[in-house]
């Protein structure tokens, strides 16, 4: 039988936290990608395992103005998404969400100035990562420390310089765990190796 326990946060930071699993991460948001596809009928993301320059896209997909959104990965438009895989062995969580952070910024723009077409610009811009970033909406402890405004400064820095009307939106740990408890499929391809192995 195989291992079908709950996925959380933690395990998917862990288990892309490597080097050698970054190809697996692209491959993971792919197939989160096409299932959500799949149930949508909508049109399809155009997707590659292959690694993008840096400041560039991952995978993207096109949708009609009169379309729906998908589950929150996609709206009426042209859809970037971008995979950032991270490891905080040897460095402190703040750390790496520091670094990525700045290698994010004025992203959303400085991808629209390098198209060869010019009159292309994102909609929605759609950050996946293997970091745990907390809640949306920033709070405080009773000591007045600031929770939880990691997401909110992603997108800030994303889409610095670029349009009002540029969504962004970040799927991390916590909502990437979520979606593979919800499909079986995935949680059986990325975190049960020995699915449809032999006996011998």
């Amino acid at each position: 039988m195989p291992n079908v326990r709950e996925i959380t946060a933690a395990d998917v930071e862990h288990a892309f936290g490597v080097a050698t699993e970054s190809g697996r991460f692209t491959s993971l948001c792919n197939a989160l990608l096409a299932a959500k596809a799949a149930s949508a009928s909508i049109g399809y993301p155009t997707l590659s395992e292959k690694a993008g320059p840096d400041g560039s896209f991952d995978g993207e997909w096109t949708i009609s103005a009169d379309a729906n959104s998908v589950g929150g990965l996609a709206i009426a438009g042209w859809n970037v998404f971008q995979f950032k895989a991270r490891s905080i062995s040897g460095q402190t969580r703040g750390q790496v969400i520091s670094k990525l952070k700045a290698s994010l910024r004025g992203t959303a723009v400085s991808l629209a100035k390098r198209l060869p077409i010019s009159n292309k610009t994102p909609s929605h811009y759609v950050l996946f990562t293997n970091l745990q970033l907390g809640q949306a909406t920033p709070t405080e402890t009773a000591s007045d420390a600031v929770l939880s405004k990691d997401r909110q400064e992603f997108a800030a820095a994303i889409s610095e310089g670029a349009p009002s009307e540029l969504k962004v939106t970040i799927f991390d740990a916590g909502d990437l765990a979520a979606a593979i408890n919800s499909n079986g499929a995935l949680k059986l391809t990325y975190f049960s190796p020995g699915v449809g192995k032999t006996w011998e």
